[in-house]
């Protein structure tokens, strides 16, 4: 099972295609990251860097997959 989930995991969503397709989300949510982090640096607030890494990836991999980031539907994602 765990084989056949790699593989599938490896080959249709993160294959080439799946990534060229999922380019424009990646962006987003990229130049989401960058405009909170300078909204914090504005404000002199402190950033903890694991933590909106954190939010950064979860973020980009439920856009990737669902089509919209956790941050849209609950606030933020923790």
């Amino acid at each position: 099972y765990w084989k056949f989930m790699k593989k599938l995991m490896v080959t249709k969503l993160l294959g080439s295609q799946a990534l060229e397709r999922s380019k424009d989300a990646r962006a987003d949510e990229l130049k989401h990251f960058y405009s909170n982090l300078l909204d914090k640096a504005m404000k002199k607030e402190s950033v903890d860097i694991g933590k909106e890494a954190m939010k950064f990836a979860n973020n980009s991999i439920c856009k990737m997959f669902l089509g919209k980031s956790i941050s849209e539907e609950k606030g933020e994602a923790e």
